[in-house]
Parts: structure tokens; C-alpha cells; sequence
């Protein structure tokens, strides 16, 4: 994979500033196959942002390759970029449905994530204070302490103080 991965990405650079159509679409189908093999999510972001500035710039953004490249991209960044995915998506589905119909896989998928972005929110997962329970009783932080260590499985401190050269 990464020999594969290296090949299209230099492929993709070789033609990233070509003015001919089909080198733009073929470059940033490139970068989206290198996106999709990359490990590193941080990476892959940036090979998918690539793709679709490349498209974005020689195709606008009514093409629906650049709304292709704008659903791979906004496929990363969901987890820790929501409001910049959905920005792209609700760019890039028009395009999709316009040119490709609205059946259309990429189209369908588009309008999927947007649909989840939208009525997805945001809770917290880490216990509030209030929820630990409290191992001393008496209300003290150093209780607080304790209480999420033992929750974290930590070990209970020393009865004993450290005594260091003494």
C-alpha cells in the first residue's frame, strides 16, 4: 500500500497544475485514492483538501467532481470539524444531485452525512465531579482526587509518607 499510495500521489503532483481537464480530474482522483490509503488521519485530510482545492480552482464549485472532493473531505473532518463539514456538504450537494441525480451513490451519501451533521449533537462522556462517588465523605478536592483515581483503577496512595535520605 504505501509504494501504491506514492506512486499516485506523485502522479497527482506531476499534473496537479495541468489545464487540461482530464489531468485535473485524473490528479485529484489521485490524491482522494491516496487519502483513502492513508493510515494518518491528519494526512489524509490534507490529501483530500488538496484534491478538492485542485478541483475547486480548475473545475468550481458547481462541478460534481468538486462535490465528490468536497464529501471525501467532509467524510474526515466529521469527527473534529463538524461545522466545516457540513459547510462542504451543503456546498457539494447540489452539484451531486444536480448532475449526478439525486439517487446517485455519492449523492445519497452526501445528503446522509449532512442529514447526520445536522441533527447530531455534541454530549459530554467524562464523569462530572458530581457523579464520582466520594471515597472519604467529607467533601474535601483531595476526596475528589481519590475518587476518580480509584475509578481509573489507579492504585490507593501510600499510607506512609516518602521519606527520601532519611
Amino acid at each position: 500500500e504505501p509504494d501504491a499510495a506514492a506512486g499516485l500521489l506523485a502522479l497527482a503532483e506531476r499534473h496537479a497544475d495541468a489545464r487540461q481537464p482530464q489531468l485535473l480530474s485524473t490528479s485529484a482522483s489521485a490524491l482522494l485514492e491516496v487519502a483513502a490509503l492513508e493510515r494518518d488521519p491528519g494526512a489524509a485530510s490534507a490529501h483530500a483538501r488538496r484534491a478538492y482545492e485542485l478541483l475547486r480552482a480548475g473545475r468550481g464549485d458547481g462541478h460534481w467532481e468538486t462535490g465528490r472532493a468536497a464529501l471525501e473531505l467532509a467524510r474526515l473532518l466529521a469527527a473534529h470539524d463538524r461545522a466545516k463539514a457540513r459547510d462542504l456538504l451543503e456546498s457539494a450537494l447540489p452539484a451531486l444531485e444536480s448532475q449526478l441525480g439525486p439517487e446517485h451513490p455519492w449523492s445519497a451519501a452526501a445528503r446522509e452525512l449532512l442529514f447526520r451533521l445536522v441533527r447530531s449533537r455534541t454530549v459530554a462522556t467524562a464523569p462530572r465531579a458530581a457523579d464520582i462517588p466520594d471515597l472519604r465523605a467529607d467533601g474535601s478536592k483531595e476526596a475528589m482526587w481519590l475518587a476518580e483515581a480509584a475509578r481509573l483503577g489507579l492504585p490507593a496512595p501510600d499510607s506512609e509518607p516518602l521519606a527520601v535520605g532519611g
